[in-house]
């Protein structure tokens, strides 16, 4: 809305920023009734991504980061995941250039393929929905996105793909960051309804059974409230 849509350079300081918020063209606000609820498409003129930066970060501002980053993985690409694996917060910046360049690449190619946001790049909300519960039940205080997207990856994945569950509470371990919530269920999923995927009674959720495979899931939202507190 600024200035009637300038031209802008995106220059993103954090691993957040480089591997999500940077990339696609998505500026939004969080409201009252829910996340990211108010916004709009513009797509930067260029994104100046330096790795190097990234070496000056707290460690809980970098694994926040890798929150979205195990994300990518997950759902397209398991010699990414495997790449994070074989590494913990310690040592990752051995692989920041191939991991930030592979996750900026994911986004890159879906985003392509639907940049408003109506198909496939639904698939990059795995571990939104419930994830962005938890920041709403926080009153988007006291904790990161992108902790609260890795619980919402593992509790959504312990639910629906157990056979998963192990690998990657094991991963998000490694990089410091939580594996779930003690916030009962029941109070969560009220937080679910307002999410912008939704449609209608419907509501559109990521789960993948196979990692590298992440897949979009169309259910009332009853079917999926039961399934969640099952």
């Amino acid at each position: 809305s600024y200035l009637r849509g300038v031209e802008f350079v995106q220059i993103p300081t954090t691993l957040l920023a480089q591997v999500d918020s940077s990339v696609g063209g998505k500026t939004a606000i969080d409201i009252t009734g829910g996340k990211n609820l108010v916004g709009a498409f513009k797509q930067p003129a260029l994104v100046i991504c330096d790795s190097d930066i990234l070496k000056t970060l707290k460690p809980e501002t970098l694994a926040e980061g890798m929150g979205e980053c195990i994300k990518y993985g997950m759902i397209r690409d398991e010699r990414l995941f495997e790449l994070m694996e074989s590494r913990d917060l310690d040592t990752v910046d051995e692989i920041m250039d191939e991991m930030v360049y592979a996750c900026i690449d994911i986004k890159r190619i879906v985003v392509e393929h639907d940049e408003f946001d109506r198909g496939e790049r639904m698939v990059l909300n795995f571990g939104h929905t419930l994830g962005h519960a938890l920041e709403g039940w926080h009153n988007y205080k006291g904790i990161a996105h992108g902790e609260a997207v890795a619980a919402g990856m593992c509790m959504i994945t312990d639910r629906l793909a157990p056979q998963l569950g192990d690998r990657l509470r094991k991963v998000c371990k490694a990089y410091k960051l939580p594996t779930g919530s003690d916030i009962p269920m029941s109070e969560l999923l009220p937080f679910c309804s307002k999410d912008k995927k939704n449609e209608a009674k419907d509501i559109n959720y990521i789960i993948c059974n196979e990692i590298g495979k992440g897949e979009i899931v169309k259910v009332p939202f009853t079917e999926f409230c039961r399934l969640m507190e099952g």
